[in-house]
């Protein structure tokens, strides 16, 4: 299967669950904030003086 192909079975898929939406924007919505938690807290932890504390 080509890489265009599974992209259009996915967003069927989509289109048909709203459940299965919701529950991947969630998980990819978290992905992102614990990825944005580690680099801030590595900023943090090397002395960064310009990262900005607000969530």
């Amino acid at each position: 299967m080509t890489i265009e192909r599974i992209k259009e079975n996915v967003i069927k898929e989509l289109n048909q669950d709203n459940e299965f939406r919701k529950y991947l924007i969630l998980s990819i919505t978290d992905e992102i904030k614990a990825i944005a938690e580690q680099v801030y807290n590595k900023m943090e932890k090397s002395g960064a003086k310009d990262y900005d504390k607000r969530h």
